[in-house]
């Protein structure tokens, strides 16, 4: 049987190992060793040593799959995100409030009435007057509209929030 002449990686010791040997226990320091093989040199490494670098492998793949999935599901709302947007006058976005669409609601329904006003006031021809119930109806569709769409962002806002929480704890 062929003996390899290896030293306890632990205290040095000198050790003869089978050449075959996947493991062995240090006669000097009681450490297990595992017999590590490569193509022109054998060596020992502790297995306490092993088994911590695999546990610390271990939590860093954990951590990192944890930072993946967060970095996915804010990527995600990033997305979703702009699904809820509105558009203003001058063409920027904002995040739908219900402020808003009180505002957007009762300033058209106040342009409205005052159109009707005016228009029957100025002896207008009686439809003109009737173009001021569109207005109304405009004003009351948009705000029903920015409304439902302020409470679905809140509601899905949450929702990612709450998965977020649930990830990093």
């Amino acid at each position: 049987m062929k003996l390899l002449a290896l030293n306890c990686n632990q205290c040095g010791a000198p050790l003869e190992v089978p050449a075959k040997a996947k493991y062995v226990t240090c006669n000097f320091c009681s450490t297990q060793l595992s017999v590590q093989h490569t193509d022109k040199v054998a060596y020992t490494e502790a297995i306490e040593e092993i088994q911590e670098r695999t546990r610390q492998m271990s939590e860093d793949l954990k951590y990192l799959k944890k930072q993946s999935a967060v970095e996915d599901l804010d990527r995600s709302w990033r997305r979703r995100r702009e699904q809820f947007m509105v558009r203003s006058n001058q063409g920027e976005l904002s995040i739908p409030r219900k402020g808003t669409a009180i505002g957007v609601g009762a300033s058209t329904t106040i342009a409205g009435l005052l159109w009707m006003g005016f228009a029957a006031n100025m002896g207008a021809p009686a439809f003109f007057p009737l173009f001021g119930l569109v207005f109304i109806g405009a004003g009351i569709f948009g705000a029903v509209r920015i409304n439902a769409k302020a409470d679905d962002f809140h509601h899905s806002h949450r929702a990612y929030l709450s998965k977020r929480h649930k990830l990093l704890s």
